[in-house]
């Protein structure tokens, strides 16, 4: 999965859409979702939040300013806590290519 966005941009979120292993959605609603985005090739994440803006089996990515002042790629993923303390990270494979394109002025 890929997102594009503009350096300084906070407007839209990125909108991400979960499904469990039979490929059927996942209800997020009474789960603890959290997003953890870092910079290509480093460790401390430059956005780790819980996110509290979801709806079924959509979760959404709210911009705060700071997040996207760094132009680049950032990997990110979701950690999902379940009820019973199990968690699950999201996607399963790889992880959400995040391009911060540069403003022209």
């Amino acid at each position: 999965m890929e997102y594009r966005t503009k350096q300084n941009d906070t407007k839209n979120a990125m909108k991400v859409r979960f499904y469990n292993k039979e490929n059927e959605p996942l209800n997020l609603e009474n789960l603890d979702v959290q997003f953890i985005m870092v910079k290509s090739f480093r460790k401390e994440p430059k956005v780790k939040r819980t996110i509290d803006t979801k709806e079924n089996n959509i979760a959404y990515v709210v911009w705060e300013v700071g997040d996207t002042d760094e132009v680049g790629l950032f990997r990110a993923e979701f950690k999902v806590t379940y009820a019973d303390g199990r968690r699950e990270t999201y996607p399963n494979q790889g992880y959400i290519n995040v391009h911060i394109e540069s403003e022209v002025g």
